[in-house]
């Protein structure tokens, strides 16, 4: 168990950005609302999931389908300055690495248990976002939260004003 100064000390780094725990305060969450166009689009363009041998609706991904995947991304409407929009969740939501409800697995074998790689993390409803990016069908959009960010559901965000941002991300 910690003693209250390590608990003090482990609080500090916990709100440090990039300490190790990924984890940023509202402030700083607005603060990186607008973001290098190549840096986005470089960043996109690395997802792990690309180019791999997964399964795909039962069968390994193929060099169309893996086109078809980058090309969802949407990179070429980046522009060089991205001013990202306050938005909130609405609904729980997935947070995934490419714009798609469909899974990638390692296996089509049936008794495999299924690990979709898609599959970042989620967020709860009233989770405070930076949207900053939406994918070619614009079912999608790339956002941060303070923990994570990658591709999420439209249907489970909402646009809205800083000011109601505020009050989500920072409750009084």
């Amino acid at each position: 168990l910690l003693d209250p100064d390590a608990v003090a000390a482990l609080n500090r780094r916990i709100a440090v950005p990039d300490s190790g725990t990924g984890v940023w305060t509202p402030e700083e969450l607005a603060a990186r609302r607008i973001v290098s166009g190549p840096a986005l689009r470089e960043k996109l363009s690395r997802t792990w999931t690309l180019g791999r041998p997964y399964v795909y609706r039962g069968h390994v991904v193929t060099g169309e389908e893996t086109a078809a995947f980058r090309a969802s991304l949407n990179l070429e409407a980046l522009p060089p300055v991205v001013k990202g929009t306050f938005a909130v969740t609405t609904a729980r939501v997935s947070v995934r690495n490419l714009p798609m409800h469909g899974g990638l697995y390692d296996s089509a074998a049936p008794d495999d248990s299924y690990y979709d790689n898609v599959q970042e993390s989620a967020l709860d409803a009233g989770e405070p976002l930076i949207v900053y990016h939406r994918s070619r069908d614009g079912r999608f959009v790339y956002a941060r939260s303070r923990t994570v960010e990658g591709w999420l559901d439209d249907k489970a965000v909402a646009q809205c004003s800083r000011r109601d941002w505020k009050r989500y991300a920072a409750p009084v």
